[in-house]
């Protein structure tokens, strides 16, 4: 008679988001070189961050998502799906208008490395 013992455990299967807290800077003039009011409707009302997989060159590729950030606020978190290389670009809008996209900014990003599993119990099984 054989004794095999089986380790049973509990294991979920999740895929791993990655985050990153992306920060800028507000435009302080308009395309006409004037100051951009701080009340009215040409006032910055919100940033938008787009977010792609990068491209060749670590252009921006095909948009993958974005966050809305209002007014005044400067930085805000982007959940990508998985790890991986990440382009970044962000626009600002007014209540009417919207400004061309920022510079291109690529970023590596890891998934958070998850706990180690618990084990529930062990069954001796007579053969």
């Amino acid at each position: 008679m054989r004794l095999i013992a089986l380790i049973l455990m509990l294991v979920t299967t999740q895929a791993w988001a990655a985050s990153a807290k992306i920060t800028w800077t507000m435009p302080t003039e308009t395309e006409d070189a004037l100051p951009v009011p701080a009340i009215g409707s040409d006032a910055i009302v919100s940033s938008t961050v787009e977010y792609s997989v990068c491209g060749a060159n670590d252009g921006f590729g095909v948009k993958l998502g974005e966050i809305v950030v209002a007014a005044p606020k400067t930085s805000g978190i982007v959940t990508a799906p998985s790890a991986g290389r990440y382009c970044f670009r962000a626009y600002v809008s007014t209540a009417s208008e919207r400004s061309e996209y920022s510079n291109v900014i690529a970023k590596v990003l890891s998934g958070s490395k998850p706990k180690a599993p618990t084990l529930v119990s062990v069954v001796v099984v007579v053969l």
